[in-house]
């Protein structure tokens, strides 16, 4: 990985244990809440998705502040937490508690994921902003 490393470098960091070379920044996990292992795999894989960072970060509350406009809030912190915090473990619990999970409870990931987008997909279309609205059918 030494030979590549150069091409791997997501952010990097001057680690005085390796005599100041730099070595590739890891990205922070998310703490399991208990059974919430569909929940963080959902999260690390729309954080990787630029076109859903973007046009998530785009959206804005509008109105009285409502379940899903806090699922969102919390849900564009921990994705801008994943990419800019320094934390190396990021919890996700109020995030769990604002979709109203239990968190020792499985659920389908696949269904899970679903439901979210079709929650989603509805706020995004009471905002002012077209490119939400169109945002998730474009991207799933």
């Amino acid at each position: 990985i030494d030979s590549c490393q150069d091409e791997l470098i997501l952010s990097p960091t001057q680690d005085p244990v390796t005599d100041g070379k730099t070595r590739i920044s890891m990205p922070p996990g998310l703490r399991n809440l208990g059974a919430t292992c569909y929940l963080n795999s959902q999260l690390q894989c729309l954080a990787q998705n630029l076109g859903f960072v973007h046009g998530l970060f785009t959206w804005t509350q509008i109105g009285a502040s409502n379940r899903m406009s806090q699922v969102l809030s919390h849900m564009q912190s921990i994705l801008a937490r994943m990419k800019y915090g320094p934390q190396s473990v990021i919890c996700t619990n109020e995030f769990a508690t604002a979709l109203s999970l239990e968190n020792d409870e499985m659920q389908d990931p696949n269904e899970f994921a679903r439901l979210l987008f079709d929650r989603m997909q509805e706020s995004f279309r009471k905002s002012s902003d077209y490119r939400l609205e169109n945002l998730l059918p474009s991207l799933f």
